[in-house]
């Protein structure tokens, strides 16, 4: 058995709002991106799965839109404060801790820390953009054992121009 760690940044928040930037909510456009980026991590959640998300408003958002397409209960989805501001060695360590009952972790968050960790697993070098995501597949059954050897694949809502 493999397990799959799908790391993504929030989707695009309201960056006029005039209220503190832990309470910025999703656009209409970043509820859109949310749902396509649901729709290309579809595929690629394998067994039981759990969402691992900032409680932040924007970060928990995206984490519901990503949850509710993968039909993850709202029991699985876990907000957690200390996502918001934090390093990628911490995000690390967190996951490293995570019930190998857990196929499948979502983790939704912020940058730099999640585009800092999806490097560490990957040539993965340029800061992720609102919605995007990197799937990685390692070849393990224990979140406490994780290594750098995964394969991954980035995905993005973003259309692509050739």
């Amino acid at each position: 058995m493999t397990k799959t760690l799908i790391l993504v940044r929030h989707s695009l928040a309201d960056a006029s709002s005039v209220d503190k930037d832990f309470n910025r909510k999703l656009t209409s456009h970043g509820e859109k991106l949310a749902a396509k980026t649901a729709v290309l991590i579809l595929p690629h959640i394998q067994g039981k799965a759990c969402v691992i998300t900032s409680d932040a408003v924007r970060a928990f958002h995206t984490a519901s839109i990503l949850a509710e397409a993968a039909c993850i209960p709202n029991e699985l989805i876990f907000p957690e404060h200390f996502i918001y501001q934090t390093c990628s060695d911490e995000l690390f360590r967190h996951l490293s801790s995570m019930p190998d009952e857990f196929d499948t972790i979502i983790l939704t968050g912020h940058n730099p820390p999640v585009s800092e960790l999806a490097a560490a697993f990957s040539i993965l070098s340029e800061a992720f953009r609102p919605a995007e995501a990197i799937v990685l597949n390692f070849n393990t059954k224990n979140w406490s054992k994780l290594s750098f050897d995964c394969k991954s694949l980035f995905v993005s809502p973003y259309p692509v121009i050739s």
